[in-house]
């Protein structure tokens, strides 16, 4: 029950948030991936790219270096 509930509550993070960028206007939305933040900064901009998809969406920081880069661009359409 509690995995539930932590899914439920960073479904709910990031259907708020990606709302509230996507009504910004802004014409690029970036987010960062150090350590074991890259499945949320990718659901975010996966989210974000759904609701504006003239949006530019960018990902940087420590885990966007090199093959890890590779790796990420395979995966993750939803980063420009």
């Amino acid at each position: 029950d509690e995995i539930r509930a932590l899914k439920a509550e960073a479904e709910a993070f990031v259907a708020e948030t990606s709302a509230r960028l996507a009504r910004s206007g802004a014409r690029a939305i970036g987010a960062t991936t150090t350590f074991e933040q890259t499945m949320a900064s990718l659901a975010l901009l996966a989210a974000v790219k759904r609701q504006a998809p003239q949006t530019l969406t960018l990902l940087g920081g420590a885990n966007v270096d090199d093959a890890m880069a590779d790796g990420i661009a395979a995966i993750a359409p939803m980063v420009d």
